[in-house]
């Protein structure tokens, strides 16, 4: 076992890793180095060599400094934070079966808490009452029956899930897309300690980030990746929680909608994921009969089949939609993107490795780029 410093050295290597934010299994640099401390130490050319990378992530990587986040991560552990690395035993293990799973989690709380048996509970930032209701309602009897609640932290439909479970004696997790030392939005400063208390914070991005708008749908891959399975309770037509809905579709979690009143607008995305194949939720039973056969005891997803229909489109933050609108199916080189887009090569290069993150785009070789 390795010595307490050592264990800080390795941890330092891991956040350095996730602040990269590469669209990349953290598995290829346990499986090539045994983890990210002897992968910074090792040449381009032995990067090259032994992990399957573009050349653009092979130069992040080399030009990545390792000791950036030392001084916030010893301050975060001295107060009693949690850096949860890949390696780590404490690293949920749904999470580890999405692609491109986050390298480390910086966590406030319980890190067990991410570990429990958790049910998503998304929707609109703006809910009517009904669905504020609806919400909490949900998420108690999810606490009731053992399950916790993840969601966003986000104002409406997550702040309601949240408080539901709480409330109720449960543990529930926020997902941040922010640093972990950042409230956001600002108003939710006693939620996000109350989590703290009765279930956990947890983000991907390192101390400091700001709440960009790209970092949203990025994070809620993670929202999914927690959880056995989604329920989205009013949603828009084009809503950030239908994002969620998706992810949930791709790692073979179990989507669940709540109906809604026929002209309110927020019913369009429910209704439209039950028209494609969601579980129509009138009660917490019905989430319930569902996890029950995805999820036996002890056993992990199991192989259900399931609905591959197309869910619906979804708005992504404007600097995402102008680059995505340039990635053909075809594949098309980077340097041809930049250009067309106007934009610097900092700028779209980290815009397409956001929809890599989403996986909208996939990075051929040449670095080359096209949708998926």
């Amino acid at each position: 076992m390795s010595n307490p410093e050592q264990r800080l050295d390795e941890l330092k290597a891991w956040a350095a890793l996730a602040a990269l934010r590469l669209p990349v299994d953290p598995a290829q640099v346990v499986d090539a180095f045994g983890g990210p401390a002897a992968m910074f130490q090792a040449s381009i050319e032995g990067l090259r060599a032994r992990l399957p990378w573009s050349a653009a992530q092979i130069d992040r990587v080399a030009r990545a400094a390792p000791a950036t986040l030392s001084q916030d991560l010893e301050a975060f552990l001295s107060q009693g934070g949690h850096l949860i690395p890949f390696d780590d035993p404490r690293y949920p293990p749904l999470l580890k079966e999405i692609s491109k799973p986050p390298a480390a989690l910086w966590c406030r709380g319980d890190p067990a808490a991410l570990r429990d048996p958790l049910i998503g509970i998304v929707g609109s930032r703006r809910p009517t009452q009904y669905g504020r209701r609806v919400a909490s309602t949900l998420s108690a009897d999810l606490a009731t029956a053992g399950f916790g609640v993840v969601s966003g932290g986000a104002y409406g439909i997550d702040a309601a899930g949240h408080a539901g479970a709480l409330q109720a004696g449960g543990r529930s997790v926020a997902v941040l897309g922010t640093g972990i030392d950042r409230d956001y939005p600002a108003a939710h400063a006693d939620l996000f300690s109350h989590l703290a208390r009765d279930g956990a914070c947890v983000t991907e991005f390192p101390p400091g980030a700001p709440p960009r708008p790209a970092h949203f749908p990025i994070r809620n891959r993670i929202i999914s990746g927690l959880a056995r399975g989604v329920v989205v309770v009013e949603a828009g037509a084009r809503s950030g929680a239908l994002i969620t809905a998706r992810f949930a579709m791709e790692q073979n979690r179990e989507v669940f909608a709540v109906p809604g009143e026929l002209f309110n607008e927020l019913s369009a995305g429910p209704h439209a994921l039950i028209r494609r194949g969601a579980v129509l939720v009138t009660g917490v039973e019905d989430i319930l009969e569902e996890i029950t056969a995805l999820f036996p005891p002890r056993h992990g997803v199991s192989a259900k089949p399931r609905r591959k229909e197309a869910l619906p489109p979804v708005d992504l933050p404007e600097e995402l939609e102008r680059i995505l609108a340039l990635v053909e199916t075809s594949p098309r080189s980077g340097d041809s993107i930049i250009q067309s887009s106007g934009l610097s090569p900092a700028v779209t290069l980290e815009a397409l490795t956001q929809l890599e993150l989403l996986n909208l785009v996939e990075q051929l070789p040449g670095q080359r780029f096209a949708r998926r």
